[in-house]
């Protein structure tokens, strides 16, 4: 019976790999209601802590990880949360994607995990807000300001209606380059916090999310010469990988992530190379 056992979990693993994890594609709908749930509750607790609500900013990029073969409640203490997100806090442009203040107004324990909250003034005098919770259970809900809409504000005058509806205005924008930075240090800190949290075994998903896209342009003084507009509200992209496979493929991950994201601003044929030298100037500090 133990070797039965042990073949028919080897099999599991087998077909795991070479099928992209698909018995967890499968996972019960109780397992995937318990993590909706606490997705939704960190987003509400944004909505509510948000500092920056009255200027009814729409533009916003996030991400979700957690782990998907189980659901437990208290499957970690809190300070091992707390030493593991500081794991995941690396600063590679002047602001770690993962942002972990010493100030107990800005990073505080909650009923099931740790948050944080924090708004500032950028030094190009755009608003920022980044947030973040780490629950117990592994799941990890992170949001920040698309500073982009900020600076369209103060550029445009948008709060003038007549003008909104004019041809003259083209929408809002996303900065490329930002898009970028945002999946790369988004998967970097994937990895970074699974791996202090001990978690090798188990494939993670990681949600993208980019809101208030409709009629949105990508930018760059860099690299785009065309206009590429996005035509949905938001920008979903999700993937599902072990630890390892993250850990071995940040790189390519993030270039697949953000080539999917182009096509949804109707980019059909974006230059990898683009991708990849950006990435690998950003882990190298060389930006």
């Amino acid at each position: 019976m133990a070797i039965s056992k042990r073949e028919q979990s080897l099999l599991t693993a087998f077909r795991s790999i070479l099928k992209g994890y698909e018995p967890y594609k499968e996972q019960s709908h109780a397992i995937n209601e318990q993590y909706t749930n606490q997705i939704s509750f960190a987003i509400k607790a944004f909505e509510d802590k948000n500092l920056l609500k009255e200027k009814n900013y729409v533009g916003y990029r996030d991400v979700t990880f957690y782990p998907v073969s189980s659901f437990d409640i208290k499957r970690f203490e809190i300070p091992k949360l707390k030493e593991a997100i500081k794991q995941a806090s690396v600063n590679f442009k002047g602001w770690p994607f993962v942002s972990v203040s010493g100030d107990p107004k800005e990073l505080y324990v909650i009923q099931d995990g740790i948050e944080s909250l924090i708004a500032f003034t950028d030094f190009k005098d755009n608003d920022r807000i980044d947030f973040w919770s780490l629950y117990t259970s592994g799941l990890f809900y992170y949001r920040t300001l698309m500073w982009e809409e900020s600076q369209d504000r103060k550029r445009t005058k948008t709060i003038d209606v007549n003008y909104l509806l004019s041809k003259e205005y083209k929408g809002p924008t996303m900065d490329f380059i930002a898009l970028i930075y945002y999946v790369a240090e988004a998967i970097n800190s994937l990895v970074l916090l699974y791996t202090a949290l001990g978690m090798d075994e188990e494939p993670i998903i990681a949600k993208f999310r980019i809101t208030g896209t409709n009629n949105m342009i990508l930018s760059s003084s860099r690299y785009l010469s065309g206009a590429y507009i996005a035509r949905i509200p938001e920008i979903v992209e999700e993937r599902m990988f072990s630890l390892n496979e993250w850990k071995a493929g940040i790189v390519d991950l993030s270039i697949d992530v953000i080539k999917s994201i182009c096509l949804k601003f109707n980019w059909d044929n974006p230059s990898v190379s683009v991708f990849k030298n950006d990435i690998e100037k950003l882990f190298s500090r060389k930006l």
